[in-house]
């Protein structure tokens, strides 16, 4: 069964992507697969090799609905997360610590996804299905989309300034990020994007 996915925001990912001035290097499905993950008796293989994501610290990751994982390092080629799916939503987004393929450290620090911790369970979810030993792990998955919900009506009161307030400046749009009735987030998540054909070529139009 396939996981629930997120778009990426409006605000923090479709218009740093296309109004920043930055070239963000959308990847098709051939330069993807130089960013796979793979996993064999329990540890990350990147590029046929152990994943080391030192010296360099944490790499950027996505996961899609599959449960395919690729990473890179941001210091490197890619520039955001949305580089990898093209800006299409993933099942998980953030940063990873890995050491000879062992996973050190995992977050959810992704400004275009921005997933809350029910989409960083999913990625858990698959390393284990896969043997990764994460006893040795810390995680930072962030607040889940229920507690998310709750806070939402903090916005109203002028005296709250909580940790949710001051990250995401008390920007309030209820907008499903799961295709659930019931469970909100309080920013605009959009869709992804789609290849059309055009008679001078391919291009991306935003859904």
């Amino acid at each position: 069964m396939p996981y629930k996915e997120l778009g990426m925001l409006k605000d923090s990912g479709l218009s740093k992507d296309t109004y920043s001035g930055v070239v963000v290097p959308y990847m098709s499905e051939a330069e993807r697969e130089k960013y796979q993950v793979t996993i064999q008796d329990g540890l990350l293989f990147w590029r046929g090799e152990r994943l080391n994501t030192n010296p360099g610290g944490s790499w950027a990751f996505v996961m899609d609905k599959n449960g395919r994982i690729f990473c890179g390092n941001k210091n490197g080629d890619i520039q955001h997360h949305s580089a990898f799916f093209s800006g299409r939503p993933v099942a998980a987004a953030g940063h990873i610590s890995v050491v000879g393929g062992i996973i050190e450290h995992i977050n959810n620090f992704s400004g275009h996804y921005q997933p809350t911790s029910d989409y960083m369970e999913q990625f858990k979810e698959e390393l284990e299905k896969n043997n990764v030993d994460l006893s040795e792990t810390e995680m930072d998955f962030g607040i889940s989309s229920k507690t998310c919900k709750l806070r939402l009506k903090n916005f109203q009161d002028q005296n709250y300034r909580g940790k949710w307030y001051q990250r995401f400046r008390g920007t309030v749009v209820r907008e499903t990020v799961d295709g659930s009735e019931d469970t909100y987030t309080g920013r605009t998540h959009i869709q992804g994007q789609r290849l059309r054909l055009y008679p001078d070529g391919p291009r991306w139009q935003w859904l």
